[in-house]
């Protein structure tokens, strides 16, 4: 074995263990979800999910789900965001999702919102409808945060 291999082969085994530490944590941070009843801790949990699975992940995007429609503002925010990056591009069901959340009482959850359909609408049967519904907010949205998302997003969206 040539010493460029033997480094090839320890980066592979040093990727598979920090893959498998990275689970581990996962599913760690999704029974805490699952479990705690703090806020804070929610949405904590749910930031530290998006962070470490993959986009499409089935356990995971299962597990935040009914934290769309949580009673705390920020724990909807967070898993709007976690959402707009874990689900899968152009998925029509957390599409659908997200655009409900365009409509919340919360300025921060509309804004997760906004930017979460921005990154999944590209390339999906909803693009034209992400668009139209983003033109809808921008003109109706009161709070500038939102309309700065807003934006925002549809450039990305046209560009």
């Amino acid at each position: 074995m040539t010493v460029e291999e033997a480094a090839e082969a320890t980066a592979r085994r040093q990727h598979a263990q920090e893959s498998e530490v990275t689970q581990k944590v996962l599913r760690l941070v999704l029974t805490r979800l699952a479990e705690d009843q703090d806020w804070g801790v929610r949405k904590v949990a749910l930031s530290a999910a998006a962070e470490m699975a993959g986009r499409g992940e089935p356990e995971t995007l299962k597990a935040i789900e009914p934290y769309l429609c949580d009673g705390d503002d920020d724990v909807r925010a967070a898993a709007a965001s976690a959402a707009g990056r874990l689900a899968p591009r152009g998925e029509e069901v957390w599409l659908s999702k997200l655009f409900k959340l365009l409509d919340d009482d919360d300025e921060a959850v509309r804004q997760a919102a906004v930017v979460a359909v921005g990154r999944l609408a590209p390339g999906s049967a909803s693009h034209g409808k992400a668009v139209q519904r983003l033109r809808e907010l921008a003109e109706e949205e009161e709070d500038d945060k939102v309309r700065r998302a807003v934006v925002s997003t549809l450039h990305a969206l046209r560009g």
